[in-house]
């Protein structure tokens, strides 16, 4: 019998947080083994793995996990400042007790704001794991010299996993493989200061050189990432979706159209205000009636929503709800009529799918995607017959007219995706995608 290879697999997120960013490294881990490797998951003490169900327990079956410690500076740091870790920091000097009305609450809320901007550039740096790096890197070389390993795998962000990588490849010697979920010092969606962003660029470039292999999620990040590290091996891997997620109990809604977007929203960097304002006057128009179309946004908490919801002349088409557990939104899509994805307005953003619609994919419902910038989304969403993609306040009405007309007479809305398209984006494919990467730079060593 053959023995599997085996990877070590670096993965600051992989038992299920808020947001999306654990999803790919598990995806990976679960169905790597079907092509000949076998993972162990290095990650922090503070996965809550024992609450975790559902798909995402299925997911973990089998797999080898290793902790290594982790003490959160920021959180610790916030905790100091008497303010939520969980929530966000700038609504909480705004809206909370921090504000206030005087001289010395402002003066506070100035003095804490500027504390926590210091903690998450200079003290967490390059990110909230800094501190798991040494605990990690103890715990990753233990577990090499454990056992033999072919390859080391690490998955980012937060970047402080291919730091760990970087010195375990020095180490040991053992081949490297870095995955770029989002960039690091090139992001630009994240505000940083130039001396950061310097500071980052020099670091990242210096790990880069050991690196075997660069793994990606679009052509656009691996054309910056050889603008940063030239001549090294980049390979584009895309986000994809599980169909054992979407295999949930859900009940139907047949009497409205229901559109449902859930995720993070980033202080409306995603901006749903555009579809909800265009569907607000169709409603005003009398193409439909109020009670029979609903918005449901299971997002982020952002004042400025609840301040749109008082501005709509209609204002049951839309509601507000905050973010949910993933399970339960896997079950929101699968009762809606349709779902929504949302990109940031942002020229970048025409190179980037967006993995909130690889998510959709496996609801098996019609996507409205609205995305400013067009781009490869559009073509994506073309290709695999999975809805309609708006750039345009004119182009999301004629969307939206020509659902509610269809839903009026149908009852429904058409969906009939290209499931060959499809399969290219099921998650077990693109794990043998990356099983192929690791096949490729084992080979390259022993050559070398």
């Amino acid at each position: 019998m053959i023995q599997p290879n085996k990877v070590l697999m670096i993965c600051f997120q992989f038992f299920p947080t808020k947001g999306a960013g654990h999803v790919r490294s598990r995806k990976f881990a679960k169905y790597l083994g079907q092509f000949g490797w076998e993972p162990t998951v290095l990650t922090v003490t503070d996965s809550v793995d024992s609450r975790v169900t559902g798909p995402e327990r299925e997911d973990m079956e089998g797999i080898k996990v290793v902790k290594a410690r982790f003490n959160d500076p920021f959180t610790s740091a916030m905790r100091l400042l008497d303010l939520d870790p969980e929530k966000d920091t700038r609504l909480q000097l705004s809206h909370g007790e921090s504000s206030g009305k005087g001289v010395i609450p402002r003066v506070r809320a100035f003095a804490i704001g500027a504390i926590s901007k210091f903690v998450k550039n200079w003290v967490a740096f390059p990110d909230r794991g800094v501190t798991w790096i040494p605990f990690a890197v103890y715990t990753g070389l233990r577990e090499l010299r454990r056992a033999s390993y072919e390859v080391i795998y690490s998955s980012s962000p937060p970047p402080s996993s291919h730091i760990i990588a970087y010195v375990l490849k020095r180490l040991t010697g053992v081949p490297w493989v870095a995955d770029y979920r989002d960039l690091w010092s090139q992001d630009p969606f994240l505000a940083r200061s130039s001396s950061r962003r310097k500071a980052e660029r020099f670091l990242e470039k210096r790990i880069l050189r050991k690196a075997d292999c660069l793994v990606t999620v679009n052509s656009r990040y691996l054309d910056m990432l050889l603008e940063l590290q030239g001549g090294k091996k980049i390979t584009v891997i895309t986000n994809g979706y599980d169909p054992d997620d979407h295999k949930v109990d859900a009940r139907d809604i047949n009497d409205k159209l229901v559109l449902t977007y859930g995720g993070f929203l980033y202080q409306l960097k995603r901006d749903p205000s555009p579809v909800i304002r265009v569907l607000d006057r169709i409603v005003e128009r009398g193409d439909v009636d109020e009670n029979d179309v609903l918005i449901r946004l299971y997002s982020d908490f952002e004042p400025r929503l609840q301040d749109l919801r008082d501005s709509l002349t209609h204002k049951n088409i839309l509601e507000l709800n905050g973010l949910v557990p993933r399970d339960e939104i896997l079950r929101k899509q699968k009762e809606s009529t349709a779902l929504l994805a949302i990109l940031m307005d942002h020229p970048l953003t025409s190179a980037i799918h967006g993995s909130k619609v690889f998510e959709y994919f496996g609801a098996g419902r019609p996507i409205m995607v609205w995305a400013p910038h067009g781009g490869v989304i559009k073509d994506m969403v073309e290709k695999t017959g999975t809805g309609a993609v708006a750039t345009s306040e004119s182009e999301l009405e004629e969307i939206l007219c020509g659902w509610i007309k269809e839903f009026q007479e149908t009852g429904t809305i058409g969906y009939e995706p290209d499931e060959s398209e499809l399969q290219k984006y099921n998650r077990k494919n693109l794990a043998g995608d990356l099983a192929r990467v690791f096949d490729s730079v084992c080979e390259t060593y022993q050559e070398n």
